[in-house]
């Protein structure tokens, strides 16, 4: 505006310019010297004040450009952030998916990259805006002065959502993570003692092999049980992280979750069962030794029995006590036997020590059928000992009183003096 008029007053300047020459080569010398003096001042201010403005427009000029183009930073920076603001809204940190928080946390790094790279544009307009508020006008200033104060609050606030966002999603990271690794060994391990404890086949061929199946089966358990604390305390972390997770993850953890603990309870009560089904095997496995070892020590008895039996001296009363004491021992010869065979068949049938149980067995049968059948035929021998002994001793009995009989009739004899030849036939 001042150019303008300053053009449109350069008419007026030549028009006196050519007034004050006209009047110099009219007017007296020293009229025309105080006109050309007062023109001449005249046009050196118009000439000073033209050279002035012209530098202040060129000077008013940079500024504006200067001033365009911190508007125009401005104008990018809050569209960059507006961009962010939208991102930082938008992305909900994905607790419990390692993937996309790696996602998130490189996208989060990107934007931090990009606050450094953007932070001396930043501090460039500060400076340029600062350079121009000292040589604005008050109001101006002022303006200028609460638009950059809103810029650096909403750029400091930004920076520490991001910041914060950048830290959220680490430590996100680093709990899923830590947690699905956890998971994962927890499945493992169920895996690994599903594999090694039940779904192989066992084969026990000697009580070694049971006993030691017995006491891994223990201890699997007790491993088992000891988990109880790691499940639960994964239990409450998954829990922790579905309550903070988005709910698009919160369903795949729920159903992690349960899958986890399902599969844990079961194993569990599989142990557990397997394991009471083992050591009952084992307490069946000694019932079974206790068994024999009654049999055996009744089978020597027996044995000894017929032994002492072979040759017996005396009647038939000390042959009947022999008779009597064997029949008693015998009596209950049927009772260990028949809880051997079912022990035993238990046993087999489970494919446990077959070949050394049908081996103990045969042996305990084969000697107990000789055994049996030989005091079997013990018995018969004493019975029919006991019947010769009894009529060996009638017949002696018999003499006994025949002898006694003619003993008395012989003394009579005597006492009465009866002469030999008068004697019965039968007395001489």
């Amino acid at each position: 505006a001042l150019q303008s008029s300053l053009q449109e007053q350069q008419s007026g300047l030549y028009y006196l310019s050519t007034t004050v020459k006209e009047m110099s080569k009219k007017a007296p010398s020293e009229i025309s010297r105080k006109y050309q003096s007062e023109f001449e001042e005249i046009e050196g201010r118009w000439k000073k004040l033209s050279s002035q403005l012209v530098e202040h427009c060129q000077k008013l000029e940079e500024q504006m450009n200067k001033l365009r183009k911190i508007q125009n930073h401005i104008q990018t920076l809050k569209k960059w952030m507006a961009e962010v603001d939208v991102f930082l809204k938008e992305e909900w940190p994905a607790l419990g998916d390692s993937e996309i928080l790696k996602k998130q946390l490189k996208q989060c790094r990107l934007l931090v990259s990009d606050i450094q790279t953007i932070q001396p544009s930043l501090n460039s307009v500060n400076e340029g805006g600062q350079k121009i508020k000292n040589e604005a006008e008050p109001e101006f200033a002022s303006r200028l002065e609460t638009e950059l104060k809103e810029l650096n609050t909403q750029w400091d606030h930004m920076c520490q959502q991001v910041y914060a966002r950048k830290e959220a999603l680490k430590g996100g990271l680093e709990k899923t993570v830590s947690l699905q690794k956890d998971l994962s060994e927890m499945h493992e391990w169920m895996t690994q003692a599903e594999e090694e404890y039940l779904e192989r086949d066992f084969e026990y061929k000697t009580p070694d092999e049971l006993q030691k199946a017995v006491e891994e089966m223990k201890r699997a358990k007790e491993e088992a049980q000891q988990k109880e604390a790691k499940v639960k305390l994964l239990t409450e972390s998954v829990n922790s992280v579905i309550a903070q997770a988005p709910p698009v993850a919160q369903e795949a953890l729920k159903k992690e979750l349960e899958t986890l603990t399902t599969n844990y309870q079961w194993l569990c009560t599989r142990l557990n069962g397997k394991c009471k089904t083992l050591e009952e095997v084992w307490a069946c496995w000694h019932e079974l030794l206790s068994y024999l070892e009654k049999a055996n020590k009744w089978l020597n008895e027996v044995e000894f029995k017929l032994k002492t039996t072979e040759n017996i001296p005396g009647g038939a009363e000390e042959i009947s006590e022999v008779l009597d004491s064997l029949e008693n021992l015998m009596r209950h010869s049927e009772d260990n036997p028949n809880q051997i065979r079912i022990l035993a068949q238990t046993l087999t049938d489970g494919g446990v020590m077959d070949e050394l149980i049908n081996e103990e067995l045969e042996t305990f049968n084969s000697r107990w059928r000789e055994l049996h059948e030989e005091a079997v035929r013990r018995q018969k021998l004493l019975e029919q000992s006991i019947q010769s002994a009894q009529e060996t001793e009638k017949s002696l009995h018999l003499i006994q009183e025949s002898l006694t009989f003619i003993d008395k009739q012989l003394a009579a004899y005597i006492a009465d003096k009866v002469d030999a030849a008068q004697m019965p036939q039968e007395a001489q």
